[in-house]
């Protein structure tokens, strides 16, 4: 052999496919590792279900969902005592809900009392805060508003939730919310809260754990 010539010795052919093939799964491996990291981390802190925002309506902080709508409460419902219940509140009032019993509920930054869960249908369970079954308000368009405060339909009055775990006790800001909300009004829901008068007898405090049965 001459001075400057090599031998070159024939790789394996299987060999750079087999290198190439670890390496890919070593990068898989490692991003599902990452995914399952960043899961386990969402789970852990999550997003608040009831946070906190100054009303300059009603001049003070309430309580608010994750999309930051003002939060109800039915006068004198319960989570034992359901008042509104028929499917025609239910559509004025939405349900502030979670999926499981068992989901974490977080809440934000002020806010006080105790948040719970009550059962409201199959995989739906209605979140409750101070006992207080926890709703928003379909003539509500935007952040800020209050349009439902002070109303009274199916069987109570609707109370803003404030940051405290308690109500406000003014009336309603604007008439507009409660035009809306006249169809309620008039509702036999009215009427069918009958059950809402007798709740009269429903003034010691209930437990906020999950009630049997639906609400519906």
């Amino acid at each position: 052999m001459s001075i400057g010539e090599h031998k070159h010795r024939p790789v394996p052919a299987g060999r750079p496919l087999r290198t190439t093939l670890a390496l890919a799964a070593t990068v898989c491996s490692a991003a599902a590792v990452g995914g399952m990291v960043a899961a386990m981390a969402l789970a852990a802190g999550g997003s608040s279900i009831v946070s906190t925002a100054s009303n300059g309506k009603l001049k003070e902080k309430v309580a608010v969902n994750s999309q930051g709508r003002t939060l109800y409460a039915l006068s004198p419902e319960t989570a034992g005592h359901l008042l509104c219940k028929s499917a025609e509140c239910l559509n004025f009032w939405p349900p502030l809900t979670v999926r499981s019993a068992k989901a974490k509920l977080h809440a934000g930054p002020g806010v006080k009392g105790k948040l719970g869960t009550l059962r409201r249908g199959p995989n739906k369970f209605q979140v409750t805060l101070a006992g207080m079954p926890l709703y928003t308000f379909k003539g509500d368009s935007a952040k800020g508003q209050a349009n439902g405060q002070g109303l009274k339909t199916f069987g109570g009055t609707w109370h803003v939730v404030t940051e405290g775990g308690s109500t406000h006790s003014g009336s309603a800001g604007k008439s507009g919310g409660g035009g809306e909300s006249g169809g309620g009004g008039s509702s036999g829901g009215g009427s069918s809260s009958g059950g809402g008068g007798s709740s009269g007898s429903s003034g010691s405090s209930q437990p906020e754990s999950s009630t049997p049965g639906y609400g519906y």
